[in-house]
């Protein structure tokens, strides 16, 4: 089970900001309620960890299916940093905080319409009883190396493919908990299920050059 803190979360909101782009969404495979098709053209920007200087903007969309009495499903896609962070550019991690942030403060599946498919009433109870929603967590088995983009002046790391050749799934059940004074979201992680097929050699970095891909299903 992994721990994030709502608070800093509602710090990061005041300093994200959503605009329409291409979140690039996967369609939906035959066998997976294919004319239920994602909504997206979603970037969110956030700076992580809070104060750091470090800004990360990413790319997502979102569906919800009558799978299991009702499921959300989160796609995520590209993902940039700013010049300002340090560290290793870690995907899943990058994926994991992506998520969390939509789960807590965008869920769109809890509109009058439900968005697509069946509406979701998604309330998420206190620890230890989990939500009985599932989150399912989509991303493509494989992104690109860094490359720096000039129109951005961000370092990126694309999908490769289009998020249908090759897809890894997470799947959380969710709760909140009151701790020091704060709450927090914690997830059970209650499977991985790795649909990836074999990286392709390269994709194009913001160039149109070729670059390499690299697989990252953990």
């Amino acid at each position: 089970m992994r721990t994030f803190t709502l608070i800093a979360v509602a710090m990061l909101l005041s300093l994200s900001f959503l605009q329409s782009t291409n979140a690039q969404c996967p369609t939906p495979a035959p066998n997976d309620y294919p004319n239920i098709p994602f909504i997206g053209t979603n970037t969110t920007t956030l700076e992580t960890p809070m104060g750091s200087g470090c800004f990360i903007t990413f790319q997502w969309c979102w569906r919800t299916t009558p799978f299991n009495d009702g499921e959300v499903e989160i796609y995520i896609g590209a993902i940039s940093r700013s010049t300002g962070c340090t560290g290793p550019f870690n995907m899943n991690d990058l994926i994991r905080i992506a998520a969390r942030f939509v789960i807590v403060d965008e869920h769109p599946w809890t509109t009058t319409n439900g968005g697509a498919g069946k509406p979701v009433d998604t309330p998420i109870p206190p620890c230890p009883a989990l939500s009985k929603t599932m989150y399912r967590i989509l991303h493509a088995s494989c992104y690109s190396e860094e490359f720096f983009d000039p129109t951005t002046a961000n370092i990126v790391r694309t999908p490769c493919g289009n998020g249908n050749i090759g897809r890894c799934e997470e799947v959380w059940r969710v709760c909140f908990e009151f701790i020091n004074g704060l709450w927090h979201l914690n997830e059970n992680l209650v499977s991985i299920v790795n649909n990836g097929a074999t990286c392709p050699a390269t994709t194009n970095n913001a160039a149109g050059r070729p670059i390499r891909c690299q697989r990252i299903c953990q």
